[in-house]
């Protein structure tokens, strides 16, 4: 880490902590880093998914080793299959209890039996409108999701949790430079 960056413990951002009347809902704060931790891999937002935290553009730090899967943290996944150009995203992980098939003795899902439990489902934390063919915004906004997934399902296709936002400090090379 950073010389200059100096972590502090605090209740609300980075851990399971839900604090009931909180002075801004939905909000976090990261650590801005300028310089890549142990074990961490800085990843370019290519659009606006996750924002307010993390804009279009900005570098999310993430921590390739922190694997653990708390409700409602982001996360760096790679999908499996799809058209996609990037399979990979920032995605917010959020645990939804329901009444779900149960899993066979080979791995796949029963259509027939069914048990009450929580599930992860991986989207975008920014949510989105439908629009007429002319612009219109109809109904509210809503938030896209991929799931339901279990702990293996999240695990397999996860490279690691939001930890920072990285932002190098230039200054030094451009003195070099001058």
């Amino acid at each position: 880490m950073a010389a200059n960056i100096v972590p502090f413990p605090r209740r609300g951002a980075n851990d399971n902590f839900i604090d009931p009347n909180p002075p801004q809902p939905g909000l976090r704060s990261f650590i801005v880093y300028d310089e890549l931790p142990a074990n961490c891999i800085a990843y370019e937002a290519p659009n606006d998914d996750t924002e307010p935290h993390i804009g279009e553009g900005e570098f999310a730090v993430i921590d390739t080793e922190d694997r653990a899967l708390i409700n409602g943290e982001l996360y760096l996944i790679e999908w499996k299959s799809g058209i996609r150009d990037d399979r990979r995203q920032l995605v917010l992980l959020t645990a939804r209890p329901g009444r779900y098939g149960k899993r066979n003795a080979d791995g796949s899902w029963s259509h027939t039996e069914w048990e009450e439990c929580s599930m992860w489902f991986l989207g975008g934390y920014k949510r989105r409108q439908f629009r007429t063919f002319g612009g219109e915004c109809v109904g509210p906004p809503l938030r896209w999701v991929d799931g339901p997934y279990d702990d293996d399902g999240v695990l397999d296709r996860m490279i690691g949790r939001v930890v920072g936002i990285y932002q190098p400090n230039f200054l030094p090379m451009l003195r070099r430079a001058a």
